[in-house]
């Protein structure tokens, strides 16, 4: 498949599952919700895994980083769709960015990469982004976005702790289809023991719209779209790729503004616009980082970002 149809297929499909996600929280509480989708995704990842002659059982040590980066995650999509329940599905996307700036906090803080003047103005202007974007509700002391706001940080925030543990765990040589299975598997496993706790019981929605959303995000949203990524990833480096990240909520907030009525107010197109600037720059660093040539180094000091 061409760079392209690769690019158009992960932006198109992790645009639009910020939307799906809201005929599955009518009537059905996250906790239920997302356990069915990452059951799902469990079956179709270690069906490819076993269809790639990966080898799917890990030591113990393994499986017990698995389990965190299933419990980060599970955090990560149940706060996504909570917020999902207060905002549009389109600003919680946008909300969601940030975790590209708690990434460069997160890897300093747990890799030593260091923090270049272009990081740093690139995270400032996106979370100047995000303070534009909601402060008229904000400061208007709107409940409903003072809550959509606090549980997509929080969930970008799970995301991105998530991301340091995949990265400590990259360096295991596990295969990326056998580790999004085990996570998927935790993920399920986690989200559905926390069914009860939270009050609520299992149930079997019968509305068309909660199933084909259900399998649209299982396979389109779990397997596919993130297939297509990885695949754009090794062919470009994490560099160019990151542009999927930029066009994401800007695919969201047109369907959001489609579908959901959203309105567009200066605060949406001035903090949107910092956002993509404070993206960029982030982008911008990593394509001239993986462009450089290597020098050696010894490896525990290879802190570059």
């Amino acid at each position: 498949m061409s760079t392209l149809n690769l690019f158009i297929i992960s932006t198109l499909i992790w645009g639009t599952t910020w939307i799906a996600i809201t005929f599955q929280i009518d009537g059905v509480p996250p906790e239920v919700s997302v356990s069915y989708r990452f059951a799902i995704a469990t079956v179709l990842m270690a069906a490819l895994a076993w269809f790639k002659r990966s080898k799917i059982w890990l030591t113990w040590q393994q499986q017990r980083w698995m389990f965190l980066l299933g419990f980060l995650y599970a955090i990560n999509y149940l706060f996504v769709y909570r917020a999902e329940t207060q905002i549009s599905s389109g600003l919680v996307a946008v909300a969601g960015s940030a975790i590209l700036f708690f990434n460069i906090i997160l890897a300093r803080f747990f890799f030593g990469h260091a923090i270049s003047r272009e990081l740093a103005i690139g995270a400032l202007f996106g979370f100047t982004g995000i303070v534009i974007l909601f402060a008229p509700d904000v400061l208007a002391f709107s409940t409903q976005h003072i809550y959509g706001v606090s549980f997509s940080l929080i969930s970008a925030f799970g995301a991105s702790c998530a991301n340091m543990v995949a990265q400590r765990n990259s360096n295991e040589g596990i295969s990326i289809t056998v580790t999004n299975a085990w996570w998927m598997f935790w993920c399920a496993v986690i989200t559905a023991i926390a069914v009860p706790l939270t009050g609520n019981e299992f149930t079997i929605p019968t509305t068309t719209s909660f199933w084909l959303a259900l399998f649209y995000l299982a396979i389109f949203g779990s397997v596919i779209a993130f297939s297509a990524y990885l695949t754009l990833l090794k062919r470009l480096g994490p560099g160019q790729a990151g542009y999927v990240a930029v066009l994401t909520p800007v695919v969201a907030l047109i369907v959001s503004t489609l579908f959901e009525n959203l309105r567009w107010q200066w605060s949406i197109y001035l903090g949107v616009a910092f956002i993509i600037a404070g993206q960029m720059l982030i982008i911008h660093h990593r394509s001239r980082m993986s462009a450089a040539p290597a020098t050696p180094i010894e490896p525990d000091k290879n802190h570059q970002t």
